[in-house]
């Protein structure tokens, strides 16, 4: 963490019948007495022996639903950077807050607000005054006790974006009153790190790993860590470090671990004080990139701590006000689930008799998601909520349908059949698909999922995923979806001209799928699919019949197509791993599309075959596309003549483009043709630029320079952003 916690007494006071209005209005926070570094109450000190490190294991896995008070304490403050705004220094971030922790589907989730959010909720400063709005405003939550040596392991899913700071570490803070020197125990995995001390180059590959025993040079040591695999991939990681204060037969040290292997070990300014654990998502100052997002998470699993008892540890002697915690009554409890009053995910009975019982006051009933029940949408809870609750549970179909499938003919009926809210379970094994093949499509769902109740098609065991699979990599389509709000998971796609086509299909969602030894493209979105979702997804070996038509994805067609609806917009490719060999580019934005995002997508230059003008990672032909975070490696690859490709083939289009956070690794500084190893290649094609790296050789280096443009970008349209 960024060390020094200011802290805050801050009063409570709620305005207000709750269960009508479950309003929280934070009238007064006043600090008792200011020194140059920390507020501080004399009444509220707490002695050394005030409180011993424990001993017992510690282990939460989130089930019961919600926080459990004898474990934990949720946070209410601000720390962290400050900027300049209107000539003035002012806290850049909104600090974490009670609203922003809830607990939904046996998983603690930590949500934070970036820059684009524009919901009801605000921060809170250093000084305890309120925040105008609650852009930049995090979450943490920490131990009641107190642990030093030993193993802490988290098992969780990290915030996908740069600019918000999914961190686990300990804390313990002294402070000499008459001195003012601060000592703060600490151990930290933050994630997105970096790869050197420069506040630049941010990735989820890297964590910063580090151990405090105080804030002054000399008394950290920060690990530039290096983890070897994207953590924002969309899937649990397990997080530890052993903690080894010393004794006669351990040397002090930390070590740390990411899915069990050591990635990095710490022997200086190892803490001895026993301290608190934390968990939080929080808005550093510059340092983990720009949070151009509305909302994101991290989500955690489960919590273990198992003590060493090694001699070295020393009781915790903390000297600040215990202050800055909210109440765990205020964390929030979504469900995604309208009328889930009781945040079991599921809309039921149970719900509403519930809900009935609640509002004739028995004693005893709680809602654990009340503004689920807020049918009429007006902050209050009557008998009209009620009517208008059993009126929706009575009109809902039947529950979702799970339908087993075990070989290609179940699969086939199972797929002609779909409705709405069924669930398609495949059990392991491959399917090979046999007989007519109309239209060139194989399998085949042409059905309408709906918000609520979605069409799904996934493996029975994500570990061994079902294959479905073409007979030639010359004919067909292995799966073709024509319907709306469907998801395709946990799958494997093989052997066929095409892989997954989604045709005239929105809001469908493609996830950890892996799409390989296709004749073309293995995944397009086409005819009007717009919404889309493909994430965390692996594709490779494509093109093996037609390298010119063989990209990874592809958004959209091409003007000269006629026979399918060019408006595919606002599709989103997220975390996923394109080739080796993919044999045109791994993404290709066709003109007539709006708003694609690519986040966080590392490409594989192996293979790439150069033909049909496949030269660079991504080729952006539509308009207003992100392309943001990734990572793409040429591997000596000729055919890649330069990163990223933006062209007008329309007029109007393959305009204002966003390119920003993204680093490529391209060998050398001059392509095959003896010309320049360009970042973005583009030509009356208008773009915003900023936080791009690339490598020749060697190290990566900043290509956002004006006076070097034309270096590294070909563009006579660019414009320089700024995080």
């Amino acid at each position: 963490m960024n060390s020094h916690f200011i802290k805050l007494k801050m009063i409570f006071f709620k305005i207000g019948d709750k269960r009508m209005k479950k309003v929280l209005s934070i009238l007064s926070a006043f600090a008792i007495v200011c020194t140059s570094t920390a507020f501080y109450s004399a009444t509220n000190k707490i002695s050394a022996s005030a409180a011993e490190q424990t001993t017992d294991e510690f282990y939460d896995d989130f089930s019961s639903g919600t926080l459990d008070p004898d474990k934990w304490l949720v946070a209410y403050k601000n720390w962290g950077g400050k900027v300049t705004e209107n000539g003035e220094k002012v806290d850049y971030n909104s600090g974490v807050i009670p609203q922003n922790v809830s607990v939904q589907n046996g998983k603690l989730v930590l949500t934070g607000n970036g820059n684009l959010y524009q919901g009801d909720l605000k921060g809170v400063n250093k000084d305890g005054s309120q925040r105008a709005d609650g852009k930049r405003t995090g979450a943490a939550i920490a131990t009641k006790d107190y642990y030093a040596s030993g193993s802490y392991e988290v098992v969780a899913k990290v915030s996908p974006e740069l600019g918000a700071c999914s961190a686990i570490w300990t804390f313990e803070y002294e402070e000499d009153w008459d001195t003012g020197a601060i000592t703060n125990h600490e151990i930290d995995i933050e994630m997105p790190g970096r790869p050197n001390a420069e506040k630049t180059n941010q990735s989820y590959q890297y964590a910063l790993c580090n151990t405090w025993i105080g804030e002054n040079e000399g008394e950290y040591r920060t690990g530039y860590t290096d983890i070897g695999v994207n953590q924002a991939d969309g899937a649990f990681h397990k997080y530890r470090f052993d903690w080894h204060t010393g004794d006669e037969n351990e040397e002090a040290r930390v070590e740390f671990y990411f899915d069990d292997v050591l990635v990095y070990t710490s022997k200086e300014y190892i803490p001895t004080n026993a301290g608190r654990l934390w968990l939080g998502l929080w808005f550093p100052n510059s340092w983990a990139g720009t949070p151009d997002f509305e909302t994101s998470d991290f989500e955690i699993d489960s919590v273990k701590i198992t003590p060493f008892h090694e001699a070295g540890d020393t009781a915790q002697n903390e000297t600040y006000p215990e202050d800055g915690w909210g109440n765990l009554e205020d964390i929030s409890h979504k469900s995604s689930v309208q009328g889930d009053v009781n945040a079991d995910g599921v809309f039921d009975v149970a719900d509403v008799v519930l809900l009935q019982k609640w509002l004739l006051t028995v004693p005893d009933t709680n809602l654990a998601d009340w503004k689920a029940a807020d049918f009429c949408e007006d902050d209050t809870l009557n008998v009209l909520d009620l009517c208008r609750m059993k009126q929706k549970l009575t009109s809902i179909e039947s529950p979702t349908n799970q339908v087993y499938v075990k070989n290609t003919e179940e699969l086939k009926a199972a797929l002609e059949n779909a409705k709405a809210g069924d669930e398609i379970i495949l059990a392991e094994g491959e399917y090979v698909y046999s007989g007519d093949t109309p239209k060139g499509y194989m399998f085949t769902g042409t059905a309408d999922g709906t918000e609520e109740k979605p069409i799904i098609l996934r493996s029975e065991n994500p570990e061994q995923p079902a294959i479905l699979s073409g007979f030639s990599t010359a004919e067909n389509y292995v799966l073709s979806i024509s319907g709306d709000w469907w998801e395709i998971k946990d799958l494997k796609v093989t052997n066929a001209q095409k892989g997954i086509m989604i045709d005239n299909s929105n809001h469908t969602k493609i996830k950890n799928c892996e799409v390989y030894h296709i004749g073309s493209e293995g995944i397009h979105l086409r005819d009007n699919s717009s919404n889309c979702l493909i994430e965390s997804c692996n594709v490779h070996d494509t093109g093996v019949v037609s390298p010119g038509y063989g990209e990874a994805i592809y958004v959209g067609s091409a003007e000269s197509t006629t026979e399918y609806g060019h408006e595919c917009h606002y599709n989103t490719i997220r975390n996923c791993k394109l080739g080796p060999n993919v044999a045109a580019e791994h993404v290709d934005i066709k003109e007539y599309t709006i708003g694609t995002t690519v986040e966080n997508c590392t490409f594989d230059g192996t293979g790439m075959s150069g033909e049909n003008y496949a030269k660079s990672f991504i080729n952006i032909k539509g308009n207003d596309c992100i392309i943001r975070n990734n990572v793409g490696y040429r591997n000596s690859c000729t055919a890649i003549q330069r990163a990223f490709e933006q062209n007008n083939v329309v007029d109007g289009w393959g305009q204002n483009a966003s390119v920003y956070g993204n680093q490529v690794y391209m060998d050398t500084a001059t392509n095959a043709l003896g010309k320049k190893m360009y970042f973005l290649n583009a030509w009356d094609c208008s773009a915003t630029v900023w936080d791009n790296f690339m490598a020749y050789d060697g190290e990566l280096f900043s290509v956002d320079h004006e006076d070097d443009h034309w270096n590294y970008y070909n563009c006579n349209l660019l414009t320089y952003g700024s995080n």
